[in-house]
């Protein structure tokens, strides 16, 4: 008895996520935007930092204990072909998807 009583209650309406919202291509920043965020990341962390940080990685790739850098750096100099192509860009090697289900 209890079952009808819990079955008999009246479902909430679902409400979309994007109700109200703008929906497809949005239009572009325009320039006073662009600058405003600019201006934002501008103070929260200088270019300068940036640059410090990235000059930081390429001597660490250069000097660090990996040595994947002078490695491809040798392989392109002397041309040498890699073992094989990631498979991201040999599509012909993929494996194909059997979507018919059987096991």
């Amino acid at each position: 008895m209890q079952d009808n009583a819990t079955s008999e209650l009246p479902t909430p309406k679902r409400i979309p996520w994007n109700k109200g919202k703008l929906t497809g291509a949005k239009p572009p920043l325009r320039q006073k935007h662009v600058w405003a965020i600019r201006t934002k990341l501008q103070a929260e962390k200088p270019l300068t930092t940036y640059r410090i940080e990235e000059l930081e990685r390429m001597r660490l790739a250069f000097h660090g204990f990996d040595s994947s850098y002078h490695v491809a750096r040798w392989r392109f100099i002397t041309r040498e072909p890699i073992a094989r192509t990631p498979l991201h860009l040999a599509r012909h090697r993929r494996k194909p998807i059997d979507l018919s289900g059987a096991a």
